[in-house]
C-alpha cells in the first residue's frame, strides 16, 4: 500500500465529521497535490540531471 494512503485511511475510518471540509477531504486534497508537485519537481530535477548542468 502506498504510503500516501494510509494517513487518507486512517482518517477516513478514525476522523470525526465536521462542518465544513472534513479530514478524509482535507488528506486527500493534501495527497494529491503533493502527489502532483512531487511529479513536477522530479520532473525537472531529472531533466537537469541529465542536462549536465549540475555535476
Amino acid at each position: 500500500m502506498p504510503a500516501a494512503i494510509t494517513p487518507l485511511m486512517l482518517t477516513i475510518e478514525f476522523g470525526t465529521e465536521r462542518v465544513g471540509l472534513s479530514a478524509a477531504d482535507y488528506v486527500s486534497t493534501a495527497v494529491l497535490v503533493s502527489t502532483a508537485a512531487s511529479l513536477l519537481t522530479l520532473t525537472g530535477l531529472i531533466a537537469l540531471l541529465q542536462s549536465g548542468m549540475v555535476l
